[in-house]
């Protein structure tokens, strides 16, 4: 493993976990995903009741210890990585909206700071994608795409899911409205919001 991480770093690689995405290996049919854990009771039934399918088949408490130990020792990898200097951004291949939360949660676990893991699902995303010069940081001259949130996610990074508004250029959204049309049960509160 150092060998490989010493091979990352000099090759100045960059990399996006997606632990949330792999958290299946661990998952017995019938019991929650760890990664829907915080989001199944918002959801409508139809959705929740699909957080319980496991793809793996799991036919013991030993195998299933076994699949457990090695996602632990992928999050443990995440944080290998970071503290060796392994650049990393944040995604997931999972539920688009729901399941990045857990992304970054899960980066926390690794070691990172809640404060480290927001900049690397902002900023390093802009870095990396080479598009620092518009966006990925909040100052004058950026674009205007912001979120707010009902909480300080760099001390709790579970905060992260309380989003109650969205600014994406000239235009707000509120999350709790889309949500709730959508059938899903909010997140945070709706605010009220004069001047937009």
């Amino acid at each position: 493993m150092q060998d490989f991480i010493a091979f990352l770093v000099a090759h100045k690689t960059v990399v996006d976990p997606t632990l949330a995405t792999f958290d299946f290996i661990r998952q017995k049919d019938g019991e929650l995903s760890p990664v829907y854990a915080a989001v199944a009771e918002h959801m409508p039934p139809d959705v929740s009741r699909g957080f319980h399918q496991g793809s793996m088949k799991i036919p013991d408490d030993a195998t299933w210890q076994l699949h457990e130990k090695s996602y632990a020792k992928m999050i443990e990898f995440v944080g290998r990585m970071y503290k060796a200097g392994i650049p990393l951004v944040a995604g997931t291949d999972a539920l688009p909206g729901f399941t990045l939360q857990r992304e970054l949660e899960l980066y926390v676990q690794a070691g990172l700071t809640p404060a480290q893991t927001l900049q690397v699902a902002t900023y390093n995303g802009a870095k990396y994608s080479r598009v620092l010069d518009d966006r990925g940081v909040i100052m004058q001259g950026k674009r205007a795409d912001l979120v707010l949130v009902d909480g300080d996610p760099t001390q709790n990074i579970s905060d992260i899911r309380k989003i109650v508004l969205v600014v994406k250029g000239d235009k707000a959204y509120f999350p709790s409205e889309i949500d709730t049309a959508l059938g899903i049960k909010p997140f945070a509160a709706p605010i009220k919001v004069t001047g937009l």
